[in-house]
């Protein structure tokens, strides 16, 4: 089965239009549309692996830290952009 990609880079690309947002709402739309679209990787009670396949499946090492701290981390940054009248 062919890797698709490690989750790493797209949750790094997820918060930087996050962070990117509080200057230009495209940006952040944009973030929360991948946000949104990354959060459909989650195993069935919301955990992420370490890569996801072609297919979409969780592979590697599960229960991955790193991506729930950005994950955590993005959410923060997504929710005060926000309510900052950003969006």
């Amino acid at each position: 089965m062919a890797i698709l990609a490690s989750v790493d880079p797209p949750k790094r690309c997820i918060e930087a239009l996050t962070r990117a947002g509080e200057y230009d709402n495209a940006l952040l739309q944009t973030g929360v549309r991948m946000f949104e679209d990354f959060i459909g990787y989650s195993n069935h009670v919301g955990l992420f692996t370490e890569e996801v396949s072609v297919a979409g499946e969780g592979l590697g090492n599960a229960v991955q830290g790193f991506t729930h701290v950005t994950m955590i981390s993005t959410a923060f940054h997504l929710s005060r952009s926000l309510r900052k009248g950003h969006a």
